[in-house]
């Protein structure tokens, strides 16, 4: 079997070393020449991608071939080794994702934590916490407190209500003033 595939790959790279054709530097380009390259290049890689999928056919075979001579014990020593890799990689995956929880960093990056325990992990955690930038948050003071910062002009609602004489006394200054007498109290 090992002999036939080597003498269809021997025999691929001499026909194509054989049939490419040596351009020259000066010669002109001629149409079809070039289509007939292509087709044949085109049929080439027909060619390759049954050889391709014919060698991949014959890998399976022969992983079918290994597998069935092992013995009965060595089958499942394989499985076990296969599946104690499995729950070792979604251990250390899990510790990944408690200590990032544990240390505050978010869980997008959990995965780049390095260790073995879940104590080094912890400490990775804080080395990547302590280079990622500090984001200042600002102070709960409730939604309707301004806060010592805020405007001390009035409020567009209190700019509206000044001139509709809401409730103004105009002649103490607010609201809008139409005369010059005082009314009668």
């Amino acid at each position: 079997m090992e002999d036939q595939k080597s003498e269809m790959l021997d025999t691929d790279e001499q026909s194509s070393q054989a049939e490419e054709p040596q351009v020259k530097p000066d010669e002109k380009f001629d149409e079809a020449r070039a289509m007939e390259l292509i087709q044949k290049l085109r049929g080439e890689i027909k060619g390759l991608k049954k050889s391709e999928a014919e060698l991949e056919r014959l890998r399976e075979a022969e992983e079918e071939r290994k597998q069935a001579e092992m013995s009965e014990t060595e089958r499942l020593k394989a499985e076990n080794d296969r599946l104690q890799s499995e729950l070792k990689a979604k251990t250390v995956r899990t510790m990944q994702i408690e200590a990032a929880a544990k240390a505050g960093i978010p869980a997008a990056l959990s995965d780049r934590l390095k260790g073995e325990t879940p104590e080094e992990m912890e400490e990775d955690a804080k080395a990547i916490l302590e280079l990622l930038p500090k984001t200042k948050t600002a102070p709960n003071t409730g939604t309707t407190n301004p806060g010592d910062k805020a405007s001390k002009e009035e409020t567009y609602a209190q700019k509206m209500e000044r001139p509709m004489g809401g409730n103004t006394e105009i002649w103490k200054g607010d609201g809008i003033n139409w005369g010059t007498e005082t009314p009668q109290q």
